[in-house]
């Protein structure tokens, strides 16, 4: 594995706001979580964002390692990349998201 960063898109690598996005090999697929730990481990001192696998169990395990995440398949009808977003899911998935905030002390 290799994070997949923003400069790799085309952006100047010393561009502000250029962060690191995490990836499993595919879309839908996991990020390995020790992998996410050991690159956020990398960067101390950056943002870090997941960028492939997120689900609603997994956001909060994701969510202690990285500071946030993208999401896509997660929330679609049947959990198909293709498919259209499903707003129960994307309701749920921002439930369990919320849940992960609160924990977090201010």
């Amino acid at each position: 594995h290799r994070p997949l960063l923003v400069d790799d898109l085309g952006q100047p690598a010393d561009r502000p706001g250029t962060y690191p996005c995490l990836s499993a090999q595919c879309s839908g697929h996991s990020t390995n979580p020790t992998d996410l730990a050991e690159d956020r481990a990398a960067v101390p001192d950056t943002p870090v964002l997941a960028n492939t696998g997120v689900r609603e169990d997994t956001v909060d395990q994701i969510l202690a390692i990285a500071d946030g995440v993208c999401v896509g398949t997660s929330l679609k009808r049947d959990g198909i990349t293709w498919n259209a977003v499903d707003p129960e899911r994307a309701d749920r998935f921002m439930s369990a998201v919320h849940r992960v905030r609160e924990a977090v002390p201010a």
